[in-house]
């Protein structure tokens, strides 16, 4: 007597089945991925009115493109992607002379990190000022502290370090995607990064 559990191993029809529900099972866990990170890096289907909290920077923007360096004196290159398989999303904090308004830029987007929560991990937080060494940082052991490589620092739009403070948002490939100044609240960082991990599966 065939075992009918036999047969169905050899049904091509069966097979075919299985093979059509596996397939499905790819693509239920696979497209939103894919569809979310060409959104995000191409803004194809995004709609016109953005609900982004902070101001956008040009696409093509780089960290590199900056005039700073690690701690080290190592190219933000080695942070990002292309070079660093652990990359992350970082908030930069830029200023000239780091005066109150910066202490405090510096202070809230430590508060953002912490509450982030359970994505934390996902965010690193740097700092640039021409007198960071003098700035009392001690309520901030996990900050970098970037440095200028030579030349001025250059930032996007014509901007520089005496105009700030500004703090930007750095996605794991090395783009600047959002800036901040004094007059936005941490809440629209918050809000603007919680988006961006939702949307982008990097970092």
């Amino acid at each position: 007597m065939t075992n009918p559990s036999q047969h169905n191993q050899h049904d091509p029809a069966a097979v075919r089945r299985g093979q059509l529900k596996a397939l499905a099972l790819f693509a239920i866990a696979i497209v939103p991925v894919l569809v979310a990170s060409l959104m995000y890096f191409t803004g194809w289907g995004v709609p016109e009115g953005t609900s982004n909290k902070g101001d956008l920077v040009p696409q093509g923007t780089l960290a590199s493109d900056l005039g700073l360096v690690t701690s080290e004196g190592e190219s933000l290159d080695t942070l990002f992607i292309d070079e660093n398989e652990d990359a992350t999303w970082w908030l930069l904090v830029v200023a000239d002379e780091c005066n109150q308004a910066c202490e405090e830029m510096v202070f809230l987007t430590r508060q953002v990190h912490i509450s982030l929560n359970r994505q934390s991990n996902r965010l690193q937080r740097a700092f640039y000022a021409s007198n960071a060494e003098e700035v009392d940082l001690s309520e901030h052991p996990r900050l970098s502290l970037w440095k200028k490589a030579n030349g001025t620092v250059s930032l996007p739009e014509g901007q520089t370090p005496a105009d700030g403070p500004y703090a930007y948002i750095i996605d794991p490939i090395g783009n600047l995607v959002m800036r901040y100044d004094s007059s936005h609240k941490g809440r629209d960082m918050l809000d603007d990064l919680k988006h961006l991990f939702k949307v982008s599966p990097l970092g």
